[in-house]
């Protein structure tokens, strides 16, 4: 757990400010009333100083000195309007901007989940056992999954014939997989087509399966049939599909394959044979 360590712990402590913790006062509010109160005390000060300077140039009555006493007072006037009305937005607009209510508790740190050196792993997780009877073939899905990542970056779909240079190879990719992982292709009648596959997958070769029922290695079809991937995790949250940019089977994504597909999520399969 990160801890806060104050820098100055004995002049806060001379000055009666209360010291920022975790465990206790959860909040910066005491430094911040403290350093609020200096920095009004001097706007004050800086003012009222003015004020009296204007004063001493309009009692030298000479068109100088009244001159140059009604600038200083404008301008101090103005300066002090401009300061209360920018304290007045901020408190409106977000009180704890000013009383520093940060609350500390929500910045604390659980250390066992920052052990990665700050670097984002993109590995993908290995699959999770599903708890009690899965929904078709589980084993066949694992099979899968370890099929399509050792594919992924790697399986390059650029020479596929019918695909228009990998860019319409989304279903061809998947069946690629399948066959790494010593299933059978599920394109019926030799149809490169999602539709086709999805329909593949209804006559036999898949069951129907709702999406929190998902284990890694289950297939998502896209909303409108225009794209198709591999389950990386439980729950699909992850998706690995052909990218048409990149002509290759590296597309990490969401099972809306958003940005690219506007048919949202669509259904998701379980291969059954």
């Amino acid at each position: 757990m990160a801890s806060y360590i104050q820098l100055e712990p004995s002049s806060f402590q001379a000055l009666g400010v209360p010291t920022p913790t975790f465990g206790g006062t959860e909040s910066f509010f005491g430094t911040s009333l403290f350093i609020y109160t200096l920095l009004f005390t001097a706007i004050i000060g800086a003012a009222f100083y003015e004020f009296i300077l204007a004063g001493f140039y309009r009692m030298q009555a000479s068109e100088n000195g009244i001159r140059k006493s009604n600038e200083t007072f404008k301008r101090t006037t103005l300066g002090l309007l401009g300061v209360f009305s920018l304290f007045l937005i901020i408190a409106l607009l977000n009180k704890n901007m000013l009383t520093g209510d940060v609350g500390l508790s929500a910045v604390k740190v659980d250390m066992s989940k920052a052990n990665s050196g700050g670097q984002i792993s993109t590995m993908a997780p290995s699959p999770i056992p599903v708890s009690g009877t899965p929904v078709g073939n589980g084993v066949l899905a694992s099979r899968i999954y370890s099929a399509a990542i050792a594919a992924k970056d790697t399986l390059s779909t650029a020479n596929a014939a019918g695909t228009s240079g990998g860019r319409k190879a989304c279903a061809y990719a998947v069946n690629v997989v399948l066959n790494n992982a010593g299933i059978a292709g599920i394109d019926r009648n030799g149809n490169l087509s999602v539709a086709s596959m999805e329909n593949g997958l209804r006559s036999g070769r898949g069951t129907l399966i709702n999406q929190q029922d998902t284990v890694a290695g289950d297939i998502v079809i896209e909303a409108g049939t225009s794209h198709v991937g591999i389950c990386l995790e439980n729950g699909c949250k992850r998706v690995i599909s052909n990218s048409s940019s990149k002509a290759s089977f590296s597309w990490v994504s969401g099972p809306d394959f958003k940005d690219s597909y506007s048919g949202g999520i669509g259904r998701f399969y379980r291969v059954n044979n």
